[in-house]
């Protein structure tokens, strides 16, 4: 196999104009309960992790998933690298359905679908250096024909993500880097395979703020220079919205609205939406802490959010604005003519709008 060259040429990727698309996925974990629970219970529990998610990624696109701890976005992210089997629907790379893949035919799919952990102190082996790290991708992989090939291959992954000159890294262990430094080379042994896309899991979430930003833009330089497409999922808006093309929000497994990134962020049109962006502080100590559009916060088991995930709209038990309607159906993500979707009964914002004023 030939080694791989560092190069902004992608043209040799399909014209298809999307990477991945997901199909009412789902994911539902069985919850544990007591021997005599178990026994008497009629019928078991189960969380909605991922519930009947859908979307499609284009090619040199960011797309973030935005949520709260536990919405689902992690367990969506393993789902599409098929590290766990999903409980119903689909997932296609290009044309290739990976769902109806066997194990063993999935692996030459894994240099193309990668990810970067959002701990990089977790995600590296303490007793390999950097070099030894880097040497087992490519030696797995087979991307390099001898050890002056596999040398060079390093040297230019350590370069890329900026850890120059690569010397000065490739014989240092986990526990003498930076999080910073540790995390661009979780990003350089990513680069090395030359994935179509990338799935970064709050990769910057564990890391300094002053070193946030550079992690970033090394990941904006990637889309651009090598054509990758990512899927950056976040509790963040701030950074989603610097870094992301289009924003999808999560709510109990589900997309509860999907735009670009300035619309979602501008004109936010589901109520938790606008209750995620209220949340963000106002770097100005003397800003008092502003009153969220939101109820009490209620498990996934809750015996109000049970019922309401076969019947009405997961978000009613928090929502103030919810009416019978809500609680009755669910309602349907629908877009408007810019693509901007969202799933709630409350389509006339114009009074809805001026009671979200009104609470913050």
């Amino acid at each position: 196999m030939t080694a791989i060259c560092f190069t902004d040429d992608y043209e040799h990727m399909e014209q298809s104009d999307n990477i991945l698309k997901v199909e009412n996925l789902k994911k539902y974990f069985p919850v544990r309960s007591a021997l005599f629970s178990a026994l008497f219970s009629k019928k078991r529990k189960y969380i909605p992790a991922v519930d009947d998610v859908s979307f499609c990624l284009k090619k040199q696109e960011i797309l973030g998933l935005v949520g709260e701890s536990g919405c689902g976005k992690s367990t969506l992210g393993r789902l599409i690298l098929c590290l766990i089997p999903p409980t119903s629907g689909r997932i296609f790379y290009q044309d290739t359905e990976l769902t109806s893949l066997k194990k063993k035919n999935i692996k030459a799919f894994r240099r193309k679908m990668q990810m970067i952990f959002q701990d990089p102190f977790a995600s590296l082996n303490p007793r390999r250096t950097v070099a030894d790290t880097l040497k087992q991708t490519v030696r797995i992989h087979g991307l390099a024909k001898n050890r002056a090939e596999e040398s060079e291959l390093l040297k230019h992954a350590l370069e890329e993500v900026g850890l120059k000159p690569a010397d000065d890294y490739r014989h240092k262990y986990p526990a003498g880097l930076s999080g910073g430094q540790l995390q661009r080379v979780s990003i350089a042994r990513v680069l090395m395979l030359q994935p179509g896309f990338i799935i970064a899991d709050e990769s910057v979430s564990m890391l300094d703020v002053s070193v946030r930003g550079s992690i970033l833009n090394l990941l904006l330089r990637m889309k651009h220079k090598f054509g990758i497409s990512f899927i950056y999922i976040t509790h963040d808006l701030v950074t989603a919205r610097h870094i992301c093309d289009r924003i999808a929000i999560m709510y109990l497994g589900k997309i509860v609205e999907i735009g670009s990134a300035e619309d979602i962020v501008s004109r936010p049109r589901h109520p938790y939406t606008r209750a995620l962006i209220a949340a963000v502080l106002i770097p100005d100590p003397r800003a008092k802490l502003p009153e969220l559009p939101l109820k009490d916060c209620l498990s996934a088991l809750h015996p109000a959010c049970d019922t309401l995930m076969l019947s009405g709209c997961s978000f009613y038990p928090r929502c103030v604005f919810g009416t019978e309607r809500c609680r009755q159906s669910k309602p349907e993500l629908v877009a408007d003519i810019c693509g901007h979707a969202f799933a709630c009964h409350l389509q006339d914002l114009q009074d809805y709008t001026g009671l979200y004023r009104k609470l913050v």
